[in-house]
């Protein structure tokens, strides 16, 4: 949503990461959305372009699996006032 809305790159902080990007489970290739979706809806698996064996998912947070990293580095350095549900972000 916040990328629909217009959200900076730099300013957003996805906990749970995003369908936007996708990466090898192996060497850390970095592929597109649009590669995996063409995969997935023709019941093919998403295999890696670069080393040719690792599985290529979209870079989401599954159960079980450590946050992100950019998550750690900003959560600490930022205010949350529930009543107005506004947020103070320290200038990057």
């Amino acid at each position: 949503m916040q990328r629909i809305a217009g959200v900076r790159k730099d300013l957003l902080v996805e906990a749970h990461g995003s369908f936007a990007t996708a990466s090898c489970v192996e060497c850390s290739e970095k592929h597109t959305h649009e590669f995996v979706r063409e995969k997935v809806f023709v019941d093919e698996l998403p295999h890696c372009t670069k080393c040719q064996k690792g599985l290529v998912k979209p870079d989401i947070v599954f159960f079980g699996e450590a946050l992100p990293q950019r998550f750690h580095m900003y959560v600490l350095n930022t205010i949350v006032f529930p009543s107005t549900l506004q947020f103070l972000v320290p200038s990057v």
